[in-house]
């Protein structure tokens, strides 16, 4: 089976800088270690930007801690298609190609062998980092047109490790089987989520235990 990119479509706003995943309505969120599709288009407070006399655009990604340090990811693109052959700057955009997802105005690719170094330490489930976009002019001007926020976070396609331990995003396995009836011969039982009570100031469960058709309730008091 072949693994696809993940593809991140980004709007950019030059005038208000900000970079923002149109999937999620936040920043460009990717697994380390992954084969990534970064889609851009260029706006300007809202209206979508001329790039004509844009020859180049080179995307880099940096660490958030260490903004004077290496980059993690950095690739040039240009309008002539390079190894990917979508892989290029297109001035033909318009807000239809945009919002149907069939063009962009610059679409990028990095491999796993070039976002694995973005991969989070031990004991870390994302790592911060700044995600850069210069542009090279037709009068071989260079500028930055914006510098934002972006995410990594484990694991890539190359490992599915573990969740980190304790990450809110994820129930440790007593909470997830207390969500499920179990069964013990003929006998039922259901533990369900713990319950505040307020009278006694605690937490206490809520259980329901017995043969089908015969069940009981009872609350039990947090061990």
């Amino acid at each position: 089976m072949q693994i696809k990119r993940v593809k991140i479509r980004c709007a950019v706003d030059v005038g208000a800088r900000t970079v923002s995943d149109v999937s999620t309505g936040s920043y460009p969120q990717f697994p380390a270690g992954s084969d990534v599709q970064f889609e851009f288009a260029f706006f300007y407070r809202g209206a979508l930007l001329d790039i004509t006399p844009w020859d180049a655009l080179t995307v880099s990604v940096i660490d958030a801690s260490d903004i004077l340090g290496p980059r993690l990811m950095d690739k040039p693109i240009s309008k002539s298609p390079g190894v990917v052959p979508e892989e290029k700057l297109d001035t033909s955009l318009d807000k239809t190609s945009w919002a149907d997802g069939s063009k962009q105005h610059a679409l990028i690719t990095f491999d796993a062998t070039q976002t694995m170094y973005c991969n989070p330490g031990v004991g870390l489930y994302a790592l911060p980092l700044w995600l850069l976009l210069r542009v090279t002019t037709s009068g071989s001007e260079q500028f930055t047109v914006v510098g934002a926020k972006a995410v990594a976070t484990k694991d890539g396609h190359s490992g599915g490790g573990a969740p980190e331990p304790g990450d809110p995003q994820y129930y440790t396995k007593a909470e997830i089987d207390a969500l499920f009836l179990k069964k013990s011969g003929l006998e039922l039982s259901f533990q369900a989520v713990k319950i505040w009570n307020p009278d006694q100031g605690k937490y206490q469960f809520l259980t329901l235990r017995g043969l089908a058709g015969h069940e009981e309730v009872s609350v039990a008091n947090e061990v």
